[in-house]
Formats: C-alpha cells, structure tokens, sequence
C-alpha cells in the first residue's frame, strides 16, 4: 500500500468479483455471482488510495443514503476511474488465505 500513487487494489474475500488485469493494467471486472452493476465491484478491504487524493478532494466523503453494495463505488467515483487503479498482489492474482 505504500507504494500507492493514487488508489490501488487486490483481491480479497472469496474473489467472487475478480479483477482482470492486462500488461500491468486494471481494465476491467469479471461479476461471476454479483447482481450489481457496479463500477468499482470492490470490497472495502480489497483498495486503499493515497492520503494526498483527501487534500486534491476536499469534499470526498462517503455517503449515507448509498444503496447497499454500491458505498465503495460511489466513494470511488468521486475520485478516479477505472483507468486509474494500480494492481497489487501480483497483479490481482494471490488472495491471501487463512
């Protein structure tokens, strides 16, 4: 997460919503089971953005009338696009388990 320049991400969880990377790229979501169409299928745990993006953002924020399952894509949206996700875990790939 250190290494972050603006938001980066990984898979967590069950990896149901997997993230397709392509030449080092974040290009996309593979929603196996989600009945969402969402455009950060993200978990809270599986992103972390840099501290500098709250002083770029000053009015980021998350918001409380969110429909359930769409916080972190609202959050995100504010902020970044697709494009703009830096892949860790070997490029998506390694999901640690227990």
């Amino acid at each position: 997460m250190r290494s972050t320049k603006k938001v980066s991400c990984w898979p967590v969880g069950l990896n149901v919503e997997k993230i397709v990377v392509t030449n080092g790229s974040v290009i996309g979501f593979s929603n196996i089971q989600t009945k969402y169409d969402r455009t950060f299928p993200l978990d809270m745990a599986g992103f972390a953005f840099n501290v500098r993006v709250l002083f770029e953002h000053p009015s980021l924020k998350f918001h409380s009338n969110v429909r359930d399952g769409y916080q972190e894509t609202k959050f995100l949206e504010q902020f970044c696009t697709i494009g703009d996700l830096e892949p860790k875990a070997d490029n998506c790939k390694k999901v640690r388990k227990r």
